[in-house]
């Protein structure tokens, strides 16, 4: 079993498995370049990160936006930090697989 399956949140992986993942990286910064300078290396490491079965560096990433960094403008960065007790994470975060 994968180590990301040893956990209290799915105490056995779920069925199926899932067969994806979406990750969106943001950088806010003091200075625009900074930013795109942090998003562009974070996206570099992506490309190039190697797992388990992978199949080949292109075809098993896609992109979202074109350009691949961009700027959105002007932002307000602000943070939430809520604390909450629970025993059943997992059913915070429902999982569902649709098929189309």
């Amino acid at each position: 079993m994968p180590p990301c399956w040893r956990s209290n949140w799915w105490p056995a992986p779920p069925d199926p498995a899932p067969r994806g993942i979406c990750i969106l990286g943001e950088c806010i910064a003091g200075v625009a370049e900074q930013a795109k300078t942090a998003i562009t290396t974070f996206k570099q490491y992506l490309l190039h990160h190697g797992f388990p079965r992978r199949l080949s560096n292109g075809s098993n990433i896609a992109f979202p936006f074109t350009p691949l960094e961009f700027s959105a403008g002007a932002v307000y960065r602000f943070a939430i930090y809520p604390v909450m007790e629970t025993n059943d994470l997992a059913s915070l975060f429902p999982v569902a697989v649709e098929e189309v």
